[in-house]
């Protein structure tokens, strides 16, 4: 059973690539953008902007003009409410109005909540959609609001050159010190990205890299290397892009760009527990193993409730054999993250491996009540843990449950027909050995040969 411990593999965060123009071309699918980036600063209208992005990936979008229509509305109602009222006021009023009086909301995670056209027409959005439409309101009222940019998160500066504060998205638009950021965000000294002042360009760079990661998300990755590539050309110091990037390298199969770009993610914010993370995970499959605890160590010790990077540290132990630290991981990942099934399977194959299968059994078992995925994996190494208490009638019923979860599993009709044999069952053996044949994958000859020769043995053909 060539699966037997093999286990869920290591996790990257929050995605064969064809390349989308020239890496640091313009993108020619959409020449209304390439014709605004093309101008200069005080050319740009940022609203313009954001909807020509969003039109790429909105199913419902309703045309330009009904966008532009809404905020037109929008400014029209706002001139009278702030008329000559002084910059906090001013902001408050539009918070008030947004939040209170139109019903705007703030959610953080939402798949097109970045996208101006979204919230506009959903009345939400997450903190780069609000603090779009804040620059987008700003830029028609003649305010003075900027762009500002944390780790993973937008917000909204007021800054008249004399009068400055910045304008929180997630808080119905209150302002906030920089000393809040500074010690709630993962903000590196002498970063100088980080909580300044954005151009209009640079914040249609954070728009593009959302809509690489939306692209990348749907498997359509020459779009999102397309997006990418342009958002590290507007934003050079964006260390999240280069993560972003790195991710798609790396799941095509081009580790050293991917490394290369982790490098750059890292060197931009040393405190990016993600980067040190993702990168971990290519030195752990070239590996480098080394290098990848080293790695692991830094993502924990920078945001040390990362469950994700104990979990992936306990399946380099688990392979390592160091099987104590592997289950100290698992144990951390899941204290730090509900419902966490990979680590809940993994912790349970660790427990296999020493021959504790009671364990092994229990955290299956969890997995299996989650219903959170990875059904066939659970049930078959349940099975599997039955099978070596000699256990088989339970063994058999979890094997054909992963079977019934995945029709193709080879190693499941594999194990099921071992089992069938051990309880003298040749029919049913017969037939599970023949499905295991037909849907046995490249490198598990050996086991074919013996699934042959127990078909010959039962008399089969």
């Amino acid at each position: 059973m060539r699966k037997r411990f093999g286990g869920i593999p290591l996790l990257c965060v929050v995605v064969a690539l064809v390349f989308a123009g020239n890496l640091w071309g313009k993108d020619t699918r959409n020449p209304q953008l390439e014709d605004l980036l093309a101008r200069p600063e005080g050319e740009i209208d940022l609203a313009t902007a954001a909807l020509a992005i969003a039109e790429g990936v909105e199913e419902d979008f309703e045309g330009v003009a009904f966008y532009t229509g809404r905020l037109e509305e929008m400014v029209s109602a706002l001139k009278g409410r702030i008329g000559k009222k002084d910059p906090k006021e001013a902001v408050a009023a539009i918070g008030e109005y947004l939040f209170g009086e139109r019903g705007f909301q703030y959610e953080e995670g939402l798949e097109k909540g970045s996208f101006l056209s979204f919230v506009l027409r959903e009345k939400k959005g997450n903190s780069l959609g609000i603090a779009t439409l804040y620059l987008a309101l700003g830029e028609s009222l003649g305010l003075p609001l900027f762009g500002v940019y944390v780790p993973e998160h937008v917000l909204v500066r007021y800054d008249d050159g004399k009068t400055a504060f910045l304008i929180e998205p997630g808080d119905r638009g209150k302002p906030y010190s920089e000393k809040y950021y500074r010690e709630n965000f993962p903000i590196p000294e002498g970063n100088g990205f980080y909580l300044r002042n954005l151009g209009k360009k640079e914040v249609i760079g954070l728009i593009l890299h959302e809509r690489g990661v939306f692209y990348a998300g749907r498997g359509r990755t020459d779009e999102a290397m397309s997006d990418y590539n342009r958002a590290l050309q507007l934003d050079p110091d964006l260390a999240e892009g280069y993560n972003s990037r790195g991710l798609l390298h790396w799941r095509s199969k081009r580790a050293e760009e991917a490394l290369a770009d982790y490098g750059k993610a890292i060197a931009l914010n040393p405190r990016m527990a993600k980067g040190y993370n993702n990168r971990a995970i290519v030195y752990y499959n070239l590996g480098r193993y080394d290098e990848a605890l080293a790695d692991y160590a830094r993502a924990i010790e920078s945001s040390p409730g990362y469950a994700e990077a104990y979990y992936n540290r306990g399946n380099l132990y688990k392979a390592t054999k160091r099987y104590d630290e592997a289950l100290a991981d698992y144990n951390k990942a899941i204290e730090l993250k509900a419902g966490f099934v990979e680590a809940y399977i993994n912790r349970g194959l660790t427990y296999s491996l020493i021959k504790r299968y009671k364990e092994a059994i229990a955290d299956y078992t969890r997995a299996i009540d989650l219903q959170l995925g990875f059904l066939d994996l659970a049930h078959y190494d349940r099975g599997l843990a039955y099978y070596f208490l000699e256990r088989y009638k339970e063994a058999i019923a979890d094997y054909k449950k992963a079977i019934e979860y995945n029709p193709q599993y080879a190693d499941a009709y594999y194990a099921l027909a071992l089992a069938y044999d051990k309880v003298n069952k040749p029919k049913d053996a017969l037939k599970a050995y023949r499905k295991f044949v037909e849907y046995a994958p490249p490198g598990y000859e050996k086991m074919v040969e013996h699934a042959q020769k127990r078909i010959k043995a039962l008399g089969g053909k």
